[in-house]
């Protein structure tokens, strides 16, 4: 009987579910700045680019049609 040890996984998208690329894994999070934990862009950390994108565009074409 050994001591457990704790498997995390990568960071996920909100949305999609995918791997958000750029964030490092959850066991080494206690020890970096509040910088580097998250991704440098809107819904960072939040979403992956592919639906940070899509979302941007959505909003985008919803703006345009009520003008």
């Amino acid at each position: 009987m050994g001591k457990e040890v704790k498997v995390y996984g990568f960071v996920r998208c909100a949305n999609c579910k995918g791997i958000i690329h750029g964030v490092p894994r959850a066991h080494k999070l206690r020890k970096l700045s509040l910088s580097k934990k998250r991704v440098e862009r809107i819904y960072g950390g939040y979403l992956c680019s592919k639906c940070t994108r899509e979302t941007i565009k959505e909003k985008i074409r919803k703006e345009f049609k009520l003008v």
